[in-house]
C-alpha cells in the first residue's frame, strides 16, 4: 500500500500538521476499509514534531 494523494494539509499548531490522504493497493486500486455499515477510502493523520523529529500519531488503517 502506498499514498495515492494528499487530499488536504492543515497546520494545527507550529508543531502539528494534519494530513488527509488516500492510498492505493498493489494493483493500483483505491484502498478502502469497510465496516458493517460504511466504507471509507479517506484517512486522517496527525504528524507532530517531538524532540526534533516528526512522528505520525495515528495507527495505520487495517482491513479486518
Amino acid at each position: 500500500m502506498q499514498i495515492d494523494k494528499i487530499q488536504e494539509k492543515k497546520d494545527k499548531s507550529p508543531n502539528e500538521v494534519e494530513f488527509i490522504v488516500t492510498f492505493i493497493d498493489k494493483e493500483g486500486k483505491p484502498f478502502k476499509v469497510r465496516s458493517k455499515d460504511k466504507e471509507t477510502s479517506i484517512f486522517r493523520y496527525s504528524v507532530k514534531k517531538i524532540s526534533g523529529s516528526f512522528k505520525v500519531t495515528n495507527l495505520p488503517p487495517y482491513q479486518a
